[in-house]
């Protein structure tokens, strides 16, 4: 299952963004991500690929040059999007997310959502989240 979605995600770095959005006739994408760090940690490594800080940020720049960064908020009120719309997110709630990937997003200004867990000792602290104030 993971090769094909390499193969697929090939596909990605030749046909223009633009046609994605023309052929699924929707002009809100959803990226997610799970973690952003130079190192993958050892609870990690062996589950899937992680994104450095600089390869994160120049996919960010990309992203708000196609896309209008919303919330989901946003997303669930509107009717209509007269222009290409993200809603980005992660997943699993690694502290990684607060240590690396947050302060990236709240210098850029964009709003993201941080699916949760917090069973274990390398996801991020409830209380420390909430101060994050994103």
């Amino acid at each position: 299952m993971k090769r094909i979605f390499f193969i697929l995600s090939q596909f990605c770095k030749v046909l223009p963004i633009e046609w994605y959005a023309k052929a699924s006739n929707h002009n809100v994408i959803f990226p997610f991500y799970h973690i952003v760090c130079d190192e993958a940690p050892g609870h990690i490594k062996h589950l899937y690929r992680t994104k450095s800080a600089a390869d994160f940020e120049s996919d960010l720049d990309f992203l708000l040059k196609h896309f209008e960064p919303i919330t989901f908020d946003e997303y669930l009120n509107r009717e209509r999007f007269d222009k290409p719309a993200m809603v980005l997110s992660f997943d699993d709630g690694l502290r990684e997310f607060a240590d690396v990937a947050a302060p990236i997003l709240l210098r850029k200004g964009v709003p993201a959502i941080n699916f949760l867990t917090i069973t274990k000792s390398s996801f991020i602290a409830t209380k420390r989240l909430c101060s994050l104030n994103i």
